[in-house]
């Protein structure tokens, strides 16, 4: 056998070879599967504010100025971003704890303790409804209707109040 004739046959054997050992290798591409993470879990996506620390809270809203408020267990807390501010008695929000916020869309804030159900008017809570301590009302649900006024959801029924 010439060399010439053992190339012809050693070059189908080398071609069919390579096709056989590259072939295995062009299956390797794998179809994109994306991995859906859980957004809750990305802890870049969270904020801790020691502030709120063993302050009990039970209740967040937001005013359409952006301040967030936290009702707790013994406190009512206004952040706007770069300070905080207590409300208690001082400023005539009575009774703990804050069970309940609510902000309507005009700004007003509302807040349900056991002694009843507060507005903030300036920098002064004043009372709204203020039951007798003897009636053991819990505050549920605090909701702006469009003339206005308020409906409370309480353990003694519904309430709407009326403002002005």
């Amino acid at each position: 056998m010439t060399k010439k004739k053992r190339r012809r046959r050693f070059y189908p054997l080398l071609l069919l070879g390579l096709f056989i050992l590259g072939g295995s290798g062009a299956n390797g591409a794998k179809p994109y599967l994306p991995e859906i993470v859980n957004p809750l879990l990305e802890t870049w996506r969270w904020k801790q504010f020691s502030r709120l620390e063993g302050k009990g809270v039970r209740c967040i809203s937001e005013s359409p100025d952006g301040r967030v408020w936290f009702g707790g267990d013994s406190t009512l807390m206004e952040y706007d971003g770069y300070r905080w501010i207590d409300h208690d008695q001082e400023n005539g929000l009575l009774g703990h704890p804050v069970s309940n916020l609510h902000t309507d869309n005009k700004g007003g804030i509302y807040a349900a303790t056991p002694l009843g159900i507060f507005s903030l008017q300036g920098d002064t809570w004043s009372a709204l409804f203020a039951p007798e301590p003897s009636l053991g009302f819990n505050f549920f649900q605090i909701r702006s209707l469009a003339d206005g006024s308020l409906l409370v959801c309480s353990n003694q029924g519904l309430l709407r109040i009326k403002k002005g």
